[in-house]
């Protein structure tokens, strides 16, 4: 990652912790659900203020010696939410992957100009 894309990522990270303050101060609860690993999660929930236990992702599993023995894919909570809004995600955008692309880029345009 050079200077100026860490610097974008920076940007992008600073309006996030910015969002998720204003929802706090909403009375929102804010969790992060990913597919991704959980403990490199964790450092950004830290950043934004989301507890761990808000922090919903692939599990990694070590033995006692610290070598890797498995991911758990089976995180229920990840799962559920993934499952949803996958369902959200159809029922917006159709069956076809085909027009999903064109589909998203055009629906992304229209939300950031309704802010």
């Amino acid at each position: 990652m050079d200077a100026s894309q860490f610097a974008e990522l920076e940007a992008k990270v600073k309006s996030l912790e910015s969002e998720n303050a204003a929802l706090k101060q909403a009375g929102c609860r804010t969790l992060l659900v990913s597919g991704g690993l959980r403990p490199a999660l964790l450092p950004l929930a830290e950043r934004l203020g989301i507890g761990a236990a808000d922090v919903h992702g692939v599990e990694i599993a070590f033995d006692a010696d610290g070598r890797f023995v498995a991911l758990d894919v089976t995180n229920r909570q990840a799962n559920e939410f993934m499952a949803g809004y996958d369902e959200q995600f159809r029922a917006e955008f159709g069956d076809d992957p085909k027009g999903w692309q064109t589909q998203l880029g055009s629906s992304r345009s229209t939300r950031r100009s309704s802010r």
